[in-house]
């Protein structure tokens, strides 16, 4: 018995260098699959770019497929060599596993503002009143996207749009900023895009809500910027969507 003693670390080698890089590359292969087949990947990286996604997951299987046939060699080195390269492959599921469900919030959205907007105080300048025309009923709802790049188009007509709602100390009772990110190629890259909602008898929201809100698009002058403001008719606030369909893109 003693004999096999000094075999019992070569034997551990082995089944790690046979084991368990497999095992995590598996492990790896079943999230991209997850993210791929659920859309889940949107909430990180721009639908474009899901076919580069596609084609790597077909890579890794494929070399996961040669390592179980025995067609690619182990990696060299020895045990504690290799569990630091599980460590390493592992934490993109650890990412995953902690980030997933979690989207950017007013946190991030007053990290990302550009400019200094966001400072006292909140004065609007040749705000119009709506135009007697504007159009009955919300037109087909829009994204604030679309909102902001053809503001001067849809000004004195009717809007439909949805968000987050942002307030801080410094903002008047009858007014609440409306927000989303738009990605341009991942999560990393976002940028925060918004307008202003005005209600006489605002109902207070909480920071955060995901709201739908109806009325007509004027244009404002706050601290010598253009931006849009809608004067809502109504908001209603609603669930928010899952952190993939969230996101607004270029």
């Amino acid at each position: 018995m003693t004999g096999l003693a000094p075999n019992r670390p070569e034997k551990w080698n082995r089944l790690l260098l046979g084991l368990l890089p497999i095992v995590v590359l598996i492990a790896n292969l079943d999230a991209l699959v997850w993210l791929i087949t659920s859309d889940t990947y949107t909430a990180y990286l721009h639908p474009r770019f899901g076919l580069f996604l596609l084609i790597g997951t077909v890579i890794l299987a494929g070399f996961i497929a040669a390592l179980m046939l025995g067609r690619l060699a182990p990696p060299a080195g020895g045990s504690g060599e290799i569990l630091s390269r599980a460590v390493v492959m592992l934490i993109p599921l650890l990412f995953l596993y902690t980030a997933f469900g979690q989207g950017m919030g007013g946190h991030a959205f007053s990290k990302k503002f550009v400019g200094n907007e966001l400072e006292l105080p909140y004065v609007f300048t040749d705000d119009p009143p709506p135009e007697d025309d504007a159009e009955s009923g919300a037109n087909e709802q829009l994204s604030l996207l679309q909102i902001n790049q053809q503001m001067r188009t849809l000004q004195g007509k009717r809007v439909l749009t949805e968000g987050f709602v942002y307030t801080d100390g410094n903002m008047p009772a009858d007014q609440l900023m409306l927000f989303r990110f738009a990605m341009f190629c991942c999560a990393a890259d976002t940028i925060p895009v918004w307008l202003f909602v005005k209600k006489e008898g605002l109902e207070t929201f909480e920071p955060e809500s995901w709201v739908k809100v109806a009325g007509v698009l004027e244009i404002a002058n706050l601290k010598g910027k253009t931006v849009p403001i809608i004067l809502a008719d109504t908001i209603t606030q609603s669930p928010p969507p899952s952190p993939a369909a969230q996101y607004l893109y270029f």
